[in-house]
């Protein structure tokens, strides 16, 4: 009912071409960088702006129908294209406190896959002697070819990709199972580590006083992602939507309703 509602206010503001957005960016972002957002949605012609934090919006999608769970300590990661979130909350009263927000703008999805496109590239190279340095269009095939592979290796244990795809006058593969794609990316997960004991400091809160964790970002559907939050946090709750790439979305049109109807969620 609420989300046929949704819509149909969405109908309402699209016919009188609104001039108020909301606009979801990383918990990390500076403050001269908050000042180029706003400027260029003013210059788009939005006359009023609302900067919304990604693991805010998330939340909103995650407990729009969900009840909070008193007193809980819960840790919202969100591991997007090109940055991570990293938010702690407190709930008190069936209300919401944000105690740690922490993250890095340089970490995401894309770093996994450069890390395979010099892999295959250099193995390309090496064992075939096939060099793509100087071809643009080969270089964006073979980056859109590790995207595809890193995706299969969440529900796969084994991929390759075909030289001949590259080269017509050479015959090979080049393989690469889930244990080593995990190995050639654990600096990164490393580093992810290290930022969320960084948001537990700021906390000043334990891991093991996390009681749920929720996953954000189309980057979280890696189980390297998601083994790492089940040890750091094993006796937590982990919670991850069907699509969780789409939750900050979904969550900032629940908030724009709020915005436009001045209700409560």
């Amino acid at each position: 009912m609420l989300l046929a509602h949704i819509k149909h206010k969405i109908c309402e503001f699209q016919a009188k071409n609104p001039t108020t957005i909301v606009i979801t960016i990383p918990a990390a972002f500076t403050e001269s960088q908050k000042e180029a957002t706003l400027k260029a949605a003013k210059l788009a012609g939005f006359d009023k702006v609302n900067l919304l934090p990604e693991p805010v919006a998330a939340s909103f999608a995650y407990f729009i129908d969900r009840p909070l769970q008193s007193n809980a300590t819960i840790l919202l990661f969100d591991l997007g294209g090109g940055t991570l979130d990293i938010c702690i909350f407190k709930i008190n009263n069936s209300q919401m406190q944000i105690i740690s927000n922490t993250g890095d703008p340089s970490i995401g999805g894309r770093d996994f896959d450069l890390i395979l496109f010099d892999y295959f590239n250099s193995e390309m190279v090496s064992r075939f002697n096939v060099d793509i340095q100087n071809h643009e269009r080969q270089k964006y095939k073979l980056l859109l070819k590790c995207q595809e592979i890193k995706h299969s290796l969440s529900v796969r244990h084994d991929e390759w990709i075909d030289i001949d795809d590259f080269d017509t006058s050479k015959d090979g593969l080049i393989n690469l199972s889930r244990k080593d794609f995990e190995a050639k990316t654990n600096k990164l997960t490393e580093k992810m580590k290290e930022l969320i004991v960084r948001a537990l400091t700021e906390a000043k809160c334990q891991s093991y006083e996390i009681k749920i964790v929720l996953q954000v970002g189309g980057s979280s559907r890696m189980p390297i992602v998601k083994n790492m939050l089940k040890n750091m946090f094993p006796n937590a709750d982990h919670c991850v939507e069907q699509n969780p790439d789409e939750v900050v979305a979904i969550g900032a049109a629940y908030y724009s309703y709020h915005l436009a109807t001045q209700k409560n969620l």
